[in-house]
């Protein structure tokens, strides 16, 4: 906007500069042979679990068909990497929770895109369960479209649909177990 490069990149250059100078001075660990390795933003089992999950969704939302899904561990490898990464960006030298949702923006993202908004809802709900109503409501969509979807979910494994007869039992969709670990809890 300033009409040349220089003193942009000049900017910029400072920044990482002074970036990398805090991130090496933060998470250097002390060795008496020389100079010492990064230390890794250590990851709690609670958190490790939430990738676990994390993993295990991505790959049977991304899975083209039944039964072709990605190893889990190369997922769970990438994953990790991003909360470590995250952690130690913000000086951390801990995964947190707050580390995390970038984890669960991921596993929502690899829902096919209508299918989104109702990994999102699940992963805000306690109760991790919807019913065709909420489904309709949050796909703006008529009762049959909701149920299409709901049985999509299912497929992929990533929830279970439980059929129902209406009105004072509706068809509902709930998280599978593997999957519960990425639900936020309001409490």
């Amino acid at each position: 906007m300033r009409g040349g490069s220089a003193g942009n990149e000049e900017a910029c250059t400072e920044a990482c500069e002074i970036l990398l100078e805090h991130f090496f001075t933060t998470h250097l660990m002390d060795d008496d042979d020389g100079p010492g390795l990064l230390a890794r933003p250590v990851l709690e089992p609670r958190e490790a679990g939430v990738i676990a999950s994390a993993a295990w969704m991505i790959a049977r939302l991304r899975a083209r068909e039944q039964g072709q899904e990605e190893y889990e561990y190369r997922i769970v490898e990438s994953l990790t990497l991003l909360a470590q990464g995250r952690a130690a960006i913000e000086g951390y030298s801990k995964v947190l929770p707050k580390h995390l949702a970038i984890i669960r923006h991921i596993a929502v993202s690899s829902a096919r895109p209508n299918l989104r908004p109702l990994i999102a809802a699940l992963l805000r709900d306690d109760e991790g369960s919807l019913d065709v109503g909420e489904v309709g409501e949050l796909s703006d969509c008529n009762r049959d479209t909701a149920l299409e979807r709901m049985k999509r979910l299912a497929n992929t494994r990533v929830c279970r649909f439980h059929p129902g007869s209406a009105p004072k039992n509706p068809s509902r969709i709930e998280l599978a177990p593997e999957s519960s670990a990425l639900v936020v809890s309001r409490s």
